[in-house]
């Protein structure tokens, strides 16, 4: 655009404007209201985006947990989640129960304790030749050993920064133990937790969660809750798909709009 153009545009919209000022400035007030509305609209699609998405980064986008409370003598011990997802070759699987028992120390008390297999190999890196059982938590420095006692019994904890999955299992500090030690037969209200991660997307997730109830409810398995994904997968999905719908809507109309009220 040549300079003699740009000279005849400006005085044309001087001119226009000394004519009917008040015209010239409600068309700006209209068209700055226009954009501003979209703008609040597709800001608003941008955060509850982004905080659906931390939540999922957080929860995990491909993990599952599986919780069963089981009043039995054998309690927990079934391990029918780990069988079923075996054939999966899963990357990850982790089984853990809790026991009735808490533990107590001198920095915190009533601390849930935790059984692990002997071959989570997990667990055996983590702990030192002296101390028998791990104290997970972020308020204390990892390394510091300290004397717990557990259903009676003394031993020595060495703290320890929870690893991701078990902060998406068990929210707060706890102690895990090698299920050898502090297994009693007889215990009843045993809680087990199976979790792992299904790499594939969210249709495989969800092929392998149907399974799962599908199997719980065939052998009779009660007090079985699966914590999964999928709702925060799915509410991504879809505001995603209103926010594509609403910036054309907004690209359309608005557009639209704004050329009505400038020309």
């Amino acid at each position: 655009m040549t300079k003699p153009v740009l000279l005849y545009l400006a005085r044309d919209i001087l001119c226009r404007w000394r004519e009917n000022p008040f015209n010239l400035l409600a068309k700006g007030v209209v068209a700055g209201l226009l954009s501003g509305m979209a703008a609040v609209i597709l800001m608003s699609f941008y955060l509850s985006t982004a905080e659906l998405r931390r939540s999922l980064e957080s929860a995990g986008a491909s993990s599952v947990l599986v919780h069963e409370f089981v009043q039995s003598e054998r309690g927990a011990t079934r391990k029918w989640v780990q069988e079923a997802v075996q054939p999966l070759r899963l990357p990850m699987v982790h089984f853990l129960e809790k026991l009735p028992a808490v533990a107590e120390s001198d920095v915190r008390g009533g601390i849930p304790v935790f059984l692990v297999d002997a071959e989570a190999s997990w667990f055996w890196v983590q702990t030192e030749p002296d101390a028998s059982l791990l104290f997970l938590t972020e308020e204390l420095p990892a390394g510091i050993k300290l004397p717990v006692i557990i259903d009676g019994s003394s031993v020595v904890a060495v703290t320890r920064t929870p690893p991701d999955w078990i902060k998406r299992m068990v929210s707060g500090p706890l102690m895990v133990a090698p299920r050898e030690r502090f297994y009693r037969q007889g215990l009843f209200g045993l809680e087990s937790y199976t979790y792992f991660e299904v790499p594939g997307g969210a249709e495989r997730v969800k092929s392998v969660v149907r399974a799962i109830n599908l199997l719980a409810a065939e052998s009779g398995y009660r007090g079985v809750t699966i914590r999964d994904p999928l709702n925060l997968i799915g509410r991504l999905d879809l505001l995603e798909a209103n926010q594509e719908a609403w910036r054309t809507a907004i690209v359309a109309g608005f557009g639209g709009t704004l050329a009505l009220v400038l020309g």
